[in-house]
């Protein structure tokens, strides 16, 4: 899979709903994965990359509905997939690879989709 993934996608894996577009310059493939194989340090990470991506989200949803043209539109989508790439590098202990594989893993394990959830729970409260 691609990075082509959206941000909501993304996020969709720690229930949270939004619709941003992310547009891949180039192919990242989810790295290799188990959601039994999530160490408490990566979903730490994944949470804080989760929570960057929701602010990029924030900023570039209404500069996507104000474009002009497809390719306006484009060219945001180009600039906000290399921004997510880099938030997600910032953060320590995980990877572009590792937030994709960590989001499939979340949406299809219950547990932890869970353990996600309580974490962004966690930060929130803090």
């Amino acid at each position: 899979m691609k990075f082509r993934t959206t941000i909501s996608a993304m996020l969709a894996a720690a229930g949270l709903a939004v619709a941003t577009p992310v547009m891949a310059q180039e192919a990242v493939e989810p790295s290799d994965i188990t959601a039994e194989e999530v160490t408490d340090t990566q979903v730490d990470a994944f949470v804080e990359a989760l929570i960057s991506l929701e602010e990029l989200r924030v900023e570039y949803t209404p500069r996507m509905k104000d474009a002009e043209t497809q390719e306006d539109r484009e060219a945001l989508a180009k600039e906000a997939d290399a921004a997510a790439q880099e938030l997600i590098a910032d953060v320590d202990n995980i990877t572009v690879a590792d937030y994709l594989a960590i989001g499939q893993a979340a949406r299809q394990d219950k547990a932890l989709s869970k353990r996600i959830n309580e974490r962004i729970a966690e930060v929130q409260a803090e």
